[in-house]
């Protein structure tokens, strides 16, 4: 004997509660769905559930002066990866007396990405010159340095 078939030899009785447990049951159910839904596209335009903000790279990155002539004048910067995260090579700039270039601009050897021991060599720099480097996909500085 079928579902259906067991279903019409209840009581009428017992046939209405059946369908009023059921229909309590899937009523219960729209409901769950409902509010589900309405906290997942309310949360989106609340912008609670926005696009998650990319932290900075721990990276200790050092910047120091080289005195290339020996004459107590610093003529050149470099930039070291010493520690820490590496990151990919295009999305650090190196700020020279305002001017912004990518790490490769000074890091010939470097790849896609800036790893411990990458260094970047800045020459022709003078006294007073701000170093700034900066994660761009970020905004954060990694290291800022002034040439004495």
């Amino acid at each position: 004997m079928g579902v259906v078939q067991r279903f019409r030899a209840l009581d009428r009785s017992v046939q209405v509660l059946l369908g009023v447990g059921l229909l309590g049951a899937l009523s219960l159910v729209a409901v769950l769905v409902t509010v589900v839904l309405a906290a997942v596209i309310g949360s989106f335009v609340l912008g609670v559930g926005g696009p998650v903000q990319e932290t900075a790279p721990q990276a200790n990155i050092v910047a120091s002066g080289v005195d290339t002539n020996d004459d107590g004048v610093v003529e050149q910067v470099t930039v070291r990866h010493e520690g820490g995260d590496h990151f990919t090579a295009n999305a650090v700039v190196i700020a020279v007396r305002d001017e912004q270039s990518p790490w490769e601009r000074y890091d010939s050897d470097v790849g896609d990405s800036v790893v411990v021991g990458d260094e970047a060599v800045i020459p022709g720099v003078e006294s007073g010159d701000r170093i700034e480097v900066r994660h761009t996909e970020t905004n954060s500085m990694l290291v800022s340095y002034t040439v004495p």
